[in-house]
């Protein structure tokens, strides 16, 4: 096949389908301008929560006595402190205290606590009893991470063992009597642009024998808290949509001037000889 019939051939296939090609490249050219609109004038947004503020508040016991009997291993009026075991016949108190606070960079608290003694009874898991005697209380406004929340209470040995065996005589079998130092702190105010509202409670618990006095390990509290927004990210199209979008778009509209110009022009249309010589061809086994 020559040139010549090539470019009859190519005109005449061009001249047969030119409406359908046109609306093909039409409709390519607006596929690829909404694309490119999409990927360039509205892109995607990406909506995520981010922490703006976090903090913790915390609580802790402090023990301490004040030896009041000369001994070999403590001198009198030596004070010990957050020992384990404290001996009945070297002490006559045991200082307790409480503290709460809070670690937020912006906002403040107000709290209110109230520290008691609390006597139970138990058997196995089961609590039997209980009786409780306030100890202490106090409060603090307007408290930031710059400061603590203190409570200070005294717990008088002597008296510790005579309500025991006033709980003894009076119920006959008490069960397994145990102590504790429990602490009730009220929480109200804003941490970190959030509001807070609780109420957490700490205890110190406490085995007596006639002997001593042993603080067992504390329950206290260690909570963590936090604030989040949301936010919008604008996602970055791909290189692959960035250009794609564009050349389809590029493309379309080329490829609709092109037939537009090609129809106007009568480039596309075939001269009677031509067409002769496209019929011969197609006769052509």
């Amino acid at each position: 096949m020559s040139d010549v019939d090539r470019s009859i051939r190519v005109r005449a296939f061009l001249e047969q389908w030119l409406s359908v090609l046109l609306i093909a490249a039409v409709l390519l050219a607006a596929v690829g301008g909404w694309w490119s609109y999409q990927v360039h004038a509205n892109p995607d947004v990406e909506r995520e929560s981010v922490t703006v503020g976090q903090w913790t508040e915390s609580t802790a016991f402090d023990h301490s006595s004040v030896v009041v009997n000369d001994s070999l291993v403590f001198e009198e009026g030596e004070r010990v402190r957050n020992r384990p075991v404290y001996y009945v016949n070297l002490a006559e108190d045991l200082d307790v205290s409480y503290r709460y606070a809070h670690t937020a960079s912006e906002g403040a608290v107000d709290v209110t606590t109230d520290v008691r003694l609390v006597y139970r009874g138990v058997e196995g898991e089961d609590v039997l009893w209980q009786y409780a005697e306030p100890l202490a209380s106090g409060s603090a406004d307007g408290l930031t991470a710059d400061g603590n929340h203190t409570v200070d209470a005294t717990v008088d040995i002597d008296e510790v063992f005579a309500n025991i065996d006033t709980i003894e005589r009076q119920l006959g079998a008490a069960g397994t009597i145990e102590i504790r130092v429990v602490a009730a702190s009220s929480v109200e105010g804003t941490l970190s642009g959030r509001d807070v509202s609780a109420t957490y409670e700490s205890a110190m618990p406490i085995t007596v024998t006639q002997q001593t006095l042993r603080v067992l390990e504390t329950e206290t509290i260690d909570e963590s808290g936090q604030r989040t927004d949301t936010v919008e990210r604008v996602v970055e199209p791909s290189g692959v949509e960035a250009v794609g979008s564009v050349l389809v778009f590029v493309v379309g509209l080329a490829g609709t001037g092109g037939l537009l110009v090609a129809r106007r022009s009568g480039l596309v249309d075939l001269s009677p000889d031509e067409r002769e010589i496209l019929h011969v061809h197609q006769q052509e086994p």
